[in-house]
């Protein structure tokens, strides 16, 4: 799979883009206007297209409740009368400014298409790289430059109490950023395999308490600094919606 902290770091070696980080030293705690700049436009809507036959998943992978994942990101109730591609979407971060995008690989999975949606509104299509179910993670590039993308934090470093911000599109509404606190770390056991047990074993994932709903898969998870420190990946609900808890797999883990 190749996307690693070591191909990232040279991505994003000496660019203009780690000067815009300098900002942030002055602005205020618990001010999330300074990390919402940076965060924001590095952040991308990942729109696909899912032909009938696939089984791939396009949803915040849930605990508590099992439900189909259309319906988990349609809305309870919603059925498609004639099967066909469905549309679903997601989020994803840009690592590097000529256009890497690493997003969940649930996200991804199954697509005959997959469109990249800028936070200028700027809209490309994204070939997909590589993809790895264990980590569930993937990653796309699309063909761009000069692109904002979002510096590597230490994941090992967050500590519980930690204040972090997660960014992504839940629900269609794209550029959404909730804050919260890191709630736990190292969490396991949290996505629900009926189906495929083998799938997704590599689980420790960091706690928050920062809305996350469907839509944010893919999305980042970033600290005080502006850095990238996880992807929004599951959340703990009853109900399908957000109830007080959600999972970012650690960029530690991407190796």
């Amino acid at each position: 799979f190749p996307v690693t902290i070591e191909f990232v770091k040279e991505k994003q070696n000496a660019s203009a883009q780690l000067a815009r980080y300098a900002s942030l030293n002055s602005v205020p705690a618990f001010d999330f206007t300074g990390v919402s700049e940076i965060a924001n436009p590095a952040v991308v809507h990942i729109k696909t297209t899912i032909g009938s036959s696939s089984q791939g998943s396009t949803e915040a992978p849930q605990r508590g409740m099992p439900m189909d994942p259309f319906e988990f990101f349609q809305g309870p109730g919603f059925r498609f009368d004639n099967p066909g591609p469905r549309q679903a979407s997601g989020s994803g971060v840009i690592l590097s400014e000529d256009g890497y995008v690493v997003t969940n690989n649930h996200v991804v999975e199954g697509a005959t298409k997959i469109e990249v949606v800028l936070n200028d509104k700027r809209t490309y299509m994204a070939e997909l790289l590589g993809a790895d179910k264990n980590t569930d993670l993937a990653l796309l590039r699309i063909p761009e430059k000069d692109l904002p993308f979002l510096k590597l934090g230490n994941s090992d470093d967050v500590k519980v109490g930690h204040w972090v911000v997660a960014v992504g599109n839940p629900f269609n509404l794209e550029s959404t950023v909730t804050a919260g606190i890191v709630s736990a770390k190292g969490r396991q056991n949290i996505i629900d395999r009926n189906e495929d047990r083998a799938a997704n074993p590599l689980e420790s994932f960091i706690q928050t308490d920062a809305a996350v709903n469907p839509g944010n898969s893919g999305g980042a998870l970033v600290n005080l600094k502006g850095e990238l420190i996880g992807i929004n990946t599951a959340i703990y609900s009853r109900t399908g919606q957000f109830a007080g808890y959600s999972f970012a797999l650690p960029y530690r883990d991407w190796e």
